[in-house]
């Protein structure tokens, strides 16, 4: 894939948002998706309400332990260019349909993380 030489270049976080999953879709389901670039990925599922179990579904974020991971799957989607914004699509095949899965990397260079200095509040202890 010729855009893959492209677009696929530098350090990616190894944390990726996935969306578009079907909502009836298990843990297992993902994990068998997923393994096969990463037998150790990580699924992180977003919260719905701070201090509960139930998660929203049809979207969810995976962890790859190693960047690399990150750009073999990469290689396997399709690169898809709307409205100015660069996505890639997954395609699987789930109860027998194909389902596209949108997956949404970051670069790390695309992140800004300024160090400060704790607040007073933030100082303070609790006993």
């Amino acid at each position: 894939k010729q855009w893959y030489q492209r677009r696929v270049r530098g350090i990616f976080s190894k944390k990726i948002f996935i969306g578009g999953l079907p909502r009836d879709m298990s843990d297992d389901d993902i994990l068998s998706i997923f393994g096969k670039y990463d037998p150790d990925v990580r699924i992180e599922w977003p919260e719905s309400r701070p201090n509960t179990r139930t998660t929203p579904k049809g979207y969810l974020y995976i962890i790859f332990m190693t960047n690399e991971n990150v750009r073999n799957l990469l290689y396997r989607c399709n690169l898809v260019i709307e409205g100015g914004c660069e996505t890639f699509n997954f395609p699987i095949i789930y109860k027998g349909k194909t389902k596209q899965l949108q997956v949404i990397p970051w670069l790390t260079s695309d992140s800004f993380y300024k160090f400060a200095e704790p607040t007073e509040m933030q100082r303070a202890k609790f006993t």
